[in-house]
């Protein structure tokens, strides 16, 4: 993923995670969140790349 100058530091802590090829689930344990929210970070993260 490219440009992530319009991401929150979350979103932005995520993205580096699924940059380094960790899954939902992976991503979820490290962060203590669930995978459902991980899923919708990643929606919310697309669509902001996108949208550049």
């Amino acid at each position: 993923m490219e440009d992530s100058k319009n991401l929150t530091p979350f979103e932005e802590k995520i993205n580096r995670l699924m940059e380094a090829g960790e899954d939902n689930e992976a991503i979820a344990e490290k962060l203590s969140i669930s995978r459902h929210t991980v899923k919708s970070y990643k929606v919310e993260i697309e669509r902001k790349i996108k949208k550049k």
